[in-house]
This record gives C-alpha cells, sequence and structure tokens, in this order.
C-alpha cells in the first residue's frame, strides 16, 4: 500500500466534478454560454497559426468562461499550467471547440468546485491535472478515459469517493496520493496496473471495491489483491479488522503501512515471507499471530507498532532476522513461541532473547 505523452481519449462523455455549469453553445459573440467570455485571459497562437490556446493570463473572475473563438479563430487548447495556482477560481466552462488540456492546468486551483471538459477533448496530458484541488469533492471519470496519470488527483483533500470505469487500464504512481477524505474506491473490469503508492496517504479510506470480472485485481473485505489473492496491494490505512485469506503467500512491502486503527492480525500458514515495514506505522496493533509457513521477515516490519505487546509464532524453526524487525520496542512485549523450541528461538532470535516464552495461545493459526 506503483508519464507519458498524450495520449488521444476519444472522449464521449465528459469529466463532471460535481457542481459544475455546462458550457453552452456559441451565441456569436465568440463565448461559451449564456455568460461572455472571461475578460484578461491569455490567448497565444497554436496548430500553424489557425488556432488558440489559452492560460489564465491577468484574469481575476471566480468563474471563468473561455470563448469558442478569439479573433475568428477557435480555442482548441488549455495551456499546460494554464490555470495553475488560480486560487479564486471556483468553475470554469470549457467550450466544445477545446480537443486538448495540458499537463497540470488546473493544479493548485485550491477553490474549484466545478468544471466540465466537454465530449470534444481528445487528449488530455493529465499529469497533475488537478492537484492540490483541495475543494473538489466528486469526480466522475468518463468511459473514454484509459489512463490516470501520475499525480493526476493528488491533494485533493476534499474528494470522498471515486469509480474508476471499465476504460481505464492503469492507475499511475501516486494518481489519488494525499486525498485525505476519500473513503470509497471502486474500480473496473479493464484496470490491469496500479502504480506504486497510487493511495498514499488517504487516510480516511475503509473501502475498495473490484468489479468481479477483472482478471488482474480482486478485493475481498475491503483490501485489494491480485486476481489469485497470493499478493495484498492496497489495504485501505482506515480499516479496523482483517482476515487474511489462505491464499496468500506473502505480506508485501508497507502493505499494512499506516494502519492506525488495526488491533489485531492473524498471517495464515501459506505466507512464507513478511516484508520490510510491513506493519510500519500501525500504532494500535496490540497482537499478531504468525503461522507456521514464515521463513523471511524483512526489515523494520512493526516499526512504529507502539502497542504491540504479543507476538505469536506458530512454526518450530524460527525464521532467520538480518536486522531489528521491532523498532522502538514496547516495554511489554512478548513473544510466545512453541514451548519445546524456546531455547531455538533464543538462539537465533539472541536480541529478543528475554521476551520469548514457551506458550502457545489456543488462537494457533489454521489453514
Amino acid at each position: 500500500m506503483h508519464q507519458g505523452p498524450a495520449v488521444p481519449l476519444g472522449i464521449d462523455a465528459p469529466i463532471a466534478i460535481i457542481g459544475f455549469f455546462m458550457a453552452a453553445c456559441d451565441d456569436g459573440s465568440g463565448s461559451s454560454g449564456m455568460k461572455p467570455a472571461t475578460p484578461d485571459l491569455k490567448f497565444t497562437p497554436t496548430n500553424n497559426n489557425t488556432a488558440y490556446s489559452v492560460s489564465k493570463g491577468t484574469a481575476i473572475d471566480a468563474e471563468v468562461v473561455i470563448p469558442l473563438t478569439y479573433n475568428g479563430l477557435p480555442v482548441i487548447e488549455i495551456a499546460a499550467n494554464g490555470f495553475r495556482n488560480y486560487t479564486i477560481m471556483k468553475s470554469i466552462a470549457i467550450p466544445n471547440s477545446v480537443t486538448i488540456i495540458g499537463t497540470g492546468a488546473f493544479s493548485g486551483c485550491s477553490s474549484l468546485t466545478s468544471v466540465t471538459i466537454p465530449n470534444s477533448v481528445k487528449s488530455i496530458i493529465s499529469y497533475e491535472m488537478f492537484q492540490d484541488c483541495s475543494s473538489l469533492t466528486s469526480i466522475a471519470i468518463p468511459n473514454s478515459m484509459t489512463i490516470i496519470y501520475e499525480r493526476t488527483f493528488s491533494d485533493c483533500s476534499s474528494l470522498t469517493s471515486i469509480t474508476i470505469p471499465n476504460s481505464v487500464t492503469k492507475i499511475d504512481s501516486r494518481a489519488f496520493e494525499g486525498c485525505s477524505s476519500l473513503t470509497n474506491v471502486t474500480i473496473g473490469n479493464g484496470v490491469m496496473e496500479i502504480g506504486a503508492s497510487a493511495f498514499e496517504g488517504c487516510s480516511s479510506l475503509i473501502c475498495i471495491t473490484v468489479d468481479a470480472t477483472n482478471q488482474y485485481f480482486s478485493s475481498q473485505d475491503d483490501i485489494l489483491y491480485d486476481k489469485a489473492k497470493t499478493q495484498i496491494v492496497v489495504v485501505p490505512v482506515g480499516i479496523k479488522n482483517i482476515t487474511i485469506p489462505n491464499s496468500m503467500t506473502s505480506i508485501g512491502y508497507r502493505a499494512f503501512a499506516g494502519c492506525s486503527n488495526l488491533t489485531s492480525v492473524t498471517i495464515p500458514n501459506n505466507v512464507t515471507k513478511i516484508d520490510s515495514l510491513a506493519f510500519e506505522g500501525c500504532s494500535s496493533l496490540t497482537n499478531i499471530t504468525i503461522g507456521n509457513g514464515v521463513t523471511e521477515f524483512g526489515y523494520s516490519v512493526f516499526e512504529g507498532c507502539s502497542s504491540l505487546t504479543s507476538v505469536t509464532m506458530i512454526g518450530e524453526t524460527p525464521p532467520e532476522l538480518y536486522s531489528d524487525i521491532f523498532g522502538d520496542i514496547n516495554s511489554d512485549l512478548k513473544i510466545y513461541v512453541p514451548a519445546a523450541k524456546v531455547n531455538v528461538y533464543k538462539a537465533i532470535w539472541e536480541m529478543y532473547g528475554d521476551r520469548i516464552f514457551g506458550i502457545v495461545p489456543l488462537n494457533a493459526v489454521k489453514g
């Protein structure tokens, strides 16, 4: 809990950010809709001087209206970073002459609550497109979009839910990073790749649901897995309880990192590896039972697990430790192991020798 050129999207439905007003047809004055074009926008010739690109210029209006035409030529592009950090803008109406929206076009528009991207848009270079748009609460992604690029919606701190349509095949790294109000994510059947830290810092996330027909990912108990449920992909950091399926074979790097509400975990016997920092920052975790299949720990597996007082090892052969797995250890931590193997554990886990006890509680792992 993984950039590229402009991508032709063939959009059939607009991206609608809730609270919008529609950009209506040209009224003959070159403006889009019933309101006149916003004054003091900047227009730059493009496409061999046959059209214009638009950006903020010196405009100061909170409701921005882009015209269909300027000086008799169509406005076809919103420039890269064109409205970046236009912090007073609350809404923007885009005419159906626009076919391209550049990288970071609306990044940092912290008051933006309203924008409609029309069907005419065929190319979105969407890195950081809505980054830091902290007033957006809901976004509808059109069925024609195929990639959600890096940081497209990062730090949209008012965004509460998102549905990824079936057309999307990739969610890039950090796409929703820092969306601290995001609670629910629904992923369509087309997603084949999810980048690192795509949902990093989504501190309210409690539920991830995947379309059952997706061939690459699945969900169970609000957690995102690979299709076969052998590896965890994303754990919602707001989750309180978890049952790890017996199909799991490894707990990945930082898989449960930051799950500060998680109190108890049982690792099934099929898991052979618990990777580095897997439970980092699980500050409410009090006990964990580890099945007999685990042969390898990464480093600092339980770093920041300040409430952890009970670790039960079911396996008779202690995994090799290559570094400290607990970090700042709780003074009350006890490690329970099979009674006949206490000396074996103490010899191999020498640094924890005085915390090892020959007791196996009744909640030993099954499966």
